[in-house]
Parts: structure tokens; sequence; C-alpha cells
């Protein structure tokens, strides 16, 4: 009875394992059905070019991109009275980070991957933490930008008296976003300077018009400095704004951009709170500007291999010169050397 039965699982095994076979090779083919059609709509929408002239932009004839990528930002921050300069100002600036990424993008669709290399080292003064967000098309994008740092140091001179700011005495937050409108997104390509997913084939330029926010708290500890111990300082400010870009395209695969986009802010949250006092309402007042500008410089050395630099900059403005002003200036630098598969 025993060998019957072990004679029919014998012969019952192939059966078994052709079938799981057969499951599994059908599974493949709707997989593999899936991804062809998934692919033929992600080509036909990256391919579909009735949105812009093929005179002036064009897609890349390939369809992958990979770039290797050297990111640098830092930031510092302002603070003064004209008339009374000399008795009142201060500059700090945070410690300069720098990351290396590698960045694919397929038809489009992108990701990438950073490291710090001073963590990499060991170096345990890489304490602050950055989060970029960007997305660029011919005729909107944005950029949003997160930061928190607390290794801000330099000098503060309050009433002819000058205080030292070390590391570790500041610390902030601070988010910036910042989106456009290119009236000219036929001809004129914004992805073409800063992301390489269009060609800019001739020269053009575009008006645009933008908003931004700029959100900031700054809390101030241990400063020995009267009045400002315990200190926290909220800034949140919306702007909207025009101003121009240009794509200039020169002979042997060069191309420049510059583009400024400057914006008025049209609603002020800014407030102070210094050790146990109430809340305040911090003494700037209309107008004040939020100011975004790019530069970029792409050359193609073949139809395959390029190298890119860009520099976006933020710039925020507050208060009276004559009175009291705040300047605040984060800015990023990115150069990658790039192939298209």
């Amino acid at each position: 009875m025993l060998r019957n039965l072990l004679l029919v699982l014998v012969l019952l095994l192939p059966l078994s394992m052709m079938a799981q076979s057969e499951e599994v090779r059908r599974r493949l083919q709707r997989a593999d059905s899936v991804r062809r059609v998934a692919d033929s709509v992600i080509a036909g929408r990256y391919r579909d070019s009735r949105h812009y002239d093929t005179l002036y932009i064009r897609r890349p004839p390939t369809r992958w991109t990979i770039k290797l990528r050297a990111n640098v930002s830092g930031a510092s921050l302002r603070v003064g009275s004209i008339k009374k300069y000399s008795e009142n100002h201060g500059h700090i600036q945070k410690d300069v980070k720098g990351t290396i990424a590698i960045a694919a993008n397929y038809m489009g669709i992108g990701a990438g991957l950073a490291l710090n290399p001073g963590k990499l080292l060991g170096k345990k003064n890489y304490t602050d933490i950055e989060f970029n967000l960007n997305s660029y098309s011919n005729r909107y994008g944005f950029d949003i930008v997160f930061s928190k740092a607390d290794n801000y140091s330099g000098t503060f001179r309050l009433d002819g008296t000058e205080h030292d700011v070390e590391r570790k005495m500041i610390k902030m937050e601070m988010l910036n976003i910042n989106a456009y409108y290119a009236f000219n997104g036929r001809r004129f390509s914004f992805p073409a300077a800063f992301t390489q997913s269009y060609l800019q084939v001739h020269s053009a330029g575009s008006w645009l018009v933008g908003v931004s926010f700029m959100g900031c708290v700054t809390k101030l500890h241990d400063t020995d400095i009267a009045h400002f111990d315990n200190a926290r300082v909220y800034l949140g400010n919306f702007s909207v704004g025009g101003g121009y870009g240009y794509n200039l395209v020169t002979r042997h695969r060069w191309l420049f951009h510059l583009s400024a986009l400057p914006t008025l802010v049209v609603i002020n949250r800014n407030n102070m709170k210094v050790e146990d006092g109430d809340k305040t309402r911090s003494p700037f007042s209309f107008p004040d500007f939020i100011l975004t500008e790019r530069a970029a410089v792409v050359h193609d050395f073949t139809d395959n291999w390029f190298a890119s630099g860009t520099l976006v900059m933020n710039n925020s403005i507050f208060g009276k010169p004559d009175k009291l002003f705040m300047g605040f200036n984060k800015w990023r630098v990115r150069i990658a050397l790039g192939r298209r598969l």
C-alpha cells in the first residue's frame, strides 16, 4: 500500500511542477505586458511635443540620464541699521554643507541618492539637516528647501558692544518655497538648464511670474546678550512678483542661463518672544522682498556626455534700512557630470 502511494506521488510530482511552472510563466507574461503598457504611456507623454516649439526645445533622443553630482549649500543672516551701523549690526553664517549624489532619470521620472562625505569620515560637526525638492517644466516649476541647523556662528554688535556667537547658541529651522510660471514656455526651457531633461536648441527668454514663501524659526540660548537670551524669532512671509529668465545658446554646445524673480511680501506674520515676555510683532513694515536668482551653465561634450553647473539663491530682505533691517541668504550650487543612455 505504501509503495503504491509513493509511486502515485512520484508520478504526480512532475505534473505539479509543470503546473507551477506554467503559472509562473503566465505571471511573468502579465507583468511584462503591464510593463510594456506603462512604458508606452510614459514614452508617449515624454515625446509629446504639442506644448513646445521643436525649433527651440527638444527632448533628448535617449531614455535614460545618469548623473554624478556634487552639491554645496550655505546660509547666512545679516541684521543692522544704516543710521546706527557702527553700534548695531550682526552677521552669522552656517557651516557650508557638501554632499555627493548619484541620480537617474527615465523619461522624466527620476530619483537620487545623496551621501555626506563628512559623516562617512566620522566627523561629528555635521549636525545640520537639509531637504531639497525641485520640479522644473517648461511652463512652471518649484523649489522646496527645508533646513535645520545649529552650527551658525559669527558676531553681533549691540549698543556698541560686540558679542561672539558660537555654534549651538542659535538653532534655526527654515522653509523656502519658490514657484514660477514662464509665459514663453513653448520656446524657453528651465529644465534644459537645470535638469537636462530638455535640450535648448536656440536662444530664448521669457517673462516670469511667481510666488515665494519664507518661514523661519530662530531660537537663541546661552548667548550672554542682554534681553536676547532664550529668545525666539518667527518669520512667516508670502510674496508675489515677476521677473525674467533667458537661455543663451552659443556655438560648441554651450548653454548659459540667468533669471531673477523678485517678489513683494503681501502677507507678513513676523513676531518675536524674548525670555519670558509676551509675543510681540517684529518691527518690520511694508515693503519687504523675497528674491530668487538662478544661474546655470551646461556643456554637451558629445550627444551623450555633458557637464552642468547650477546656482539657486534666495534672498529675503525685511525692514527699513534706516531703522532695522534683516537679510536672509540661502544658496545651493550643483556640479554634475552626466551621460544619456
